[in-house]
Formats: C-alpha cells, sequence, structure tokens
C-alpha cells in the first residue's frame, strides 16, 4: 500500500455482508453531498438508506471488486467495480463507484483505489475500464488526469430531469 499524506491508520480490505450497513450509510452521505448541487432536490430527496443497503447487497452478490478504506475504525473511502453495465460496452470492465471522505481528497487514495481496481479487472480478462460521469460533476478532471478519455456520452432522467453523462474509456495493463 502506497504511503499516504493523512495521519489515520488505513486498512484497505475487500467488502463483506458485515459491512453493507456501514458502506450504505456511508455511500448515502457521501452521494448526497458530490450531487447536492448536480441533480434536481426531488430526486435526492427520494433516496434512503434502504436503497443504498440493495445496491451493496446485490454487488456483494455479483462478482465484483469491492475495496473498503477503513480510517479510525470507520469507512473513509470505497470503490466497487465489474463488468460494464452498459450494453454498447460488453467485453468492458467498468467502475461503478468511487467515493473517498471529502477531508481525504487529493491526497492519493483515489488513486490508489482506482489503479487497484484496473489490476483487479485486467485480470479478469478486461483491457477497458469504463466509468461514467455526470458532465457536470468536477471529478471528471480527476479520471482525466488518471488518463481516461471520453468515448461517448449519454443522456439519463433523474427525477424530471435530463442529465447528460460521460463514458470515459481507460485502456488497463
Amino acid at each position: 500500500m502506497p504511503e499516504f499524506y493523512f495521519v489515520m491508520q488505513i486498512e484497505c480490505k475487500s467488502a463483506t455482508y458485515l459491512d453493507i450497513r456501514k458502506l450504505a450509510e456511508f455511500h448515502k452521505t457521501c452521494f448526497l453531498n458530490t450531487y447536492e448541487h448536480l441533480l434536481p432536490s426531488e430526486y435526492l430527496d427520494k433516496l434512503n438508506k434502504e436503497q443504498f443497503v440493495n445496491y451493496w447487497k446485490k454487488q456483494l452478490n455479483n462478482v465484483c471488486y469491492t475495496c473498503v478504506v477503513w480510517g479510525d475504525n470507520r469507512i473513509v473511502g470505497f470503490i466497487c467495480a465489474g463488468k460494464s453495465r452498459l450494453e454498447k460496452y460488453p467485453e468492458s470492465g467498468e467502475v461503478f463507484s468511487l467515493y473517498i471522505e471529502p477531508k481525504i481528497h487529493s491526497q492519493g487514495l483515489g488513486k490508489y483505489l482506482l489503479k487497484s481496481s484496473f489490476e483487479w479487472l485486467y485480470e479478469q480478462g478486461y483491457a477497458k475500464t469504463m466509468v461514467v460521469v455526470l458532465e457536470s460533476n468536477p471529478a471528471k478532471f480527476f479520471y482525466y488526469h488518471m488518463g481516461g478519455v471520453v468515448v461517448d456520452s449519454l443522456s439519463r432522467y433523474y427525477g424530471n430531469e435530463i442529465s447528460v453523462e460521460l463514458v470515459i474509456e481507460f485502456v488497463n495493463s
């Protein structure tokens, strides 16, 4: 594991069913913080913890890479990746979600998690990895910095509003 600039002790481990409730709460909190000014409030207001619990139950039943980062006995980040859900890219992997606690952004943890998911996906036979990100999400610049290239765009309804999502491609090695 690389050195990080923050003081807390961290441990990266695979997610388990015992982690689901804590993961769901962390995921929901990060999701709402990330998208509070990017998605319609009527969409965000309808999200509840059980939706995130169900997401994690589904992910842990699938073949996927999940790495949960614990610091000071709490979740401070995670990544989840697996076979692409995008019909247009059936031979690719996909990073489904990557969230880091805001106060430890820009310290190398996201880079480490993304690279580790690329390695796992490559070992599973995926030569490419896709990330879908809202066009208005500043996180897209992190993905560009990591070598991702926009190869497609999608339109998706969030509530009653259409948002544009970018499909960013990485070549795994």
